[in-house]
């Protein structure tokens, strides 16, 4: 969905990843409007976004924070502030739903969202990871240090609970996931075996997080009426789902490069799917759940699939064409 200036231009094991996650989120945000359980595991597409944002950037050296993150909060917020006045007026036009000034202003702020834009919680927290990037590169420039990875531990817990305590809109896990695709990043840079040793990591962990999970949801089926337990509960959800994320990523990564990356036509696909899969994430969701819904209308499934791939793709094209006006114009300097 975003990419990232530490990828390889070739290496198009990440744009596949990045392609079969953008395919969960909208397959998820589907799901969940017929009320389906899967939603909540396609929903993973969202953690394997972050990991691959992480991964890329781990890769990458940065010598000046303010001026990376300067570059990835315009190329971030140009295309969300573009999408977010389109549905806007969408919503203004076509919708019965009174949408609040506060509520806009506290989006154009990244803190909020609206009924038919729930999923743009990411950007707030994307930028948060970015604004955190320049600081991971100087803290792994110990990484050579005997205690590093007990140092780095301790890091990542203390972050874990200043985040929970003080930014209580941003979920600390999801900035977890973020650092786990960063220090996979650094593994590649410096092991050649990285993807192995971080598959040994992360795969078998989440097979047996997810596992324990599903037995508890769906076996046992556990209801905690206490408040804390509930809470943990919640967050070991959040953990499975952030192994699961990662450990798809790796799996995905690995498919790619063991049997799909020598078939005719998907590069080209693949490198379409790049251009425009931030754009498709912004825009696909207010056309799936929310007022202006297109699985509301009473037709056939087929016409609201061609409706809805329509206006997803019609929408996308006009936020990237107009962010990167914006950004040529430099507009948003």
């Amino acid at each position: 969905m975003i990419s990232g200036g530490g990828e390889k231009r070739d290496d198009l094991g990440i744009s596949f990843c990045r392609y079969i996650a953008m395919n969960f989120i909208v397959a998820c945000h589907v799901l969940q409007y017929y009320d389906n359980e899967l939603a909540w595991w396609f929903n993973c597409g969202v953690q394997i976004f972050i990991c691959i944002s992480g991964f890329l950037y781990g890769q990458r050296r940065i010598d000046n924070g303010y001026s990376f993150i300067k570059r990835r909060f315009i190329k971030i917020l140009s295309s969300y502030y573009v999408c977010l006045l389109i549905d806007v007026v969408l919503l203004y036009i076509f919708s019965d739903q009174v949408v609040d000034i506060k509520d806009i202003i506290l989006m154009v702020f990244c803190k909020g969202t609206i009924a038919g834009l729930g999923h743009l919680w990411f950007v707030g927290t994307i930028l948060f990871c970015y604004l955190l990037t320049p600081i991971l590169s100087q803290v792994y420039e110990f990484q050579n240090r005997k205690n590093f990875k007990i140092e780095f531990f301790s890091f990542c817990v203390c972050l874990c609970i200043v985040v929970q305590i003080h930014l209580p809109q941003f979920n600390p896990i999801w900035i977890l996931c973020y650092i786990c695709g960063y220090s996979i990043g650094k593994l590649k840079l410096k092991d050649e075996k990285w993807l192995y040793k971080a598959s040994l990591l992360f795969v078998p962990t989440s097979i047996i997080f997810n596992i324990v999970k599903i037995y508890m949801k769906y076996i046992l089926k556990i209801t905690l009426k206490n408040d804390a337990l509930n809470s943990l509960y919640a967050r070991y959800g959040n953990l499975c789902h952030l192994l699961l994320g990662v450990s798809l990523f790796l799996i995905l990564y690995v498919i790619y490069k063991k049997f799909l990356q020598h078939i005719s036509g998907i590069a080209h696909i693949l490198k379409l799917s790049d251009k425009y899969s931030y754009d498709i994430y912004l825009a696909h969701h207010i056309y799936i759940l929310g007022p202006l819904s297109i699985l509301s209308l009473q037709i056939s499934a087929f016409s609201k699939i061609i409706i809805l791939i329509g206006l997803i793709s019609a929408q996308s094209i006009i936020v990237h064409k107009a962010s990167a006006l914006l950004n040529q114009l430099k507009i948003c300097d």
